[in-house]
């Protein structure tokens, strides 16, 4: 049976091996583990189990719930402390509502911004007028191999804009660019 118990240190009983975790409690509430760190994770605490490295927040989320993590689901922590193994502040939830967690309750991490497309991507040798005149010469039949050496860029790249693979966001025609 897995469980804890809490005292100075936590007793915790994991596969009927018992380890004793010692920890500080801090000033938001957090047990923070003091002991020795196993394996190449720094983040989180670690301990050793049967010849295993287990996170210890992990296991003591076991403890809590009385049974394993569901697959595909995470331990997270509410207190955005990963040294922190306080069952209080674990909880078992998907990678999808961790990440709505931390980007919008918590303010760890800020919203990435949108990749740069087009021109305004740091390697494009393209502009978006280019797009439309690589599009009429695909048209005519001329060969891909053709378009990239007079564009300077790779016959794949012509591949990608021939299959609308990129570039989609350029949609008006070589016509409409004429007439403005």
């Amino acid at each position: 049976m897995n469980r804890y118990e809490l005292g100075q240190a936590i007793r915790l009983t994991y596969q009927g091996c018992v380890r004793v975790l010692p920890f500080e409690i801090d000033a938001h509430g957090c047990m923070i583990y003091i002991g020795k760190r196993k394996g190449k994770v720094v983040k989180y605490p670690t301990v050793i189990i049967h010849a295993r490295i287990y996170m210890i927040h992990r296991l003591m989320l076991v403890a809590k719930l009385e049974r394993e993590i569901r697959a595909g689901y995470w331990a997270c922590h509410s207190c955005d402390n990963a040294g922190c193994i306080n069952p209080e502040h674990l909880s078992e939830c998907t990678p999808a509502e961790n990440l709505q967690d931390s980007l919008m309750r918590s303010g760890r991490r800020q919203i990435p911004p949108k990749p740069h497309k087009g021109s305004l991507h740091h390697n494009s040798k393209l502009t978006e007028s280019d797009i439309p005149k690589i599009r009429q010469l695909l048209e005519q039949g001329k060969s891909q191999r053709a378009i990239a050496a007079q564009f300077n860029v790779s016959p794949s790249l012509i591949w990608y804009i021939k299959n609308n693979q990129i570039w989609q966001h350029v949609r008006e025609t070589l016509e409409s660019s004429d007439n403005d």
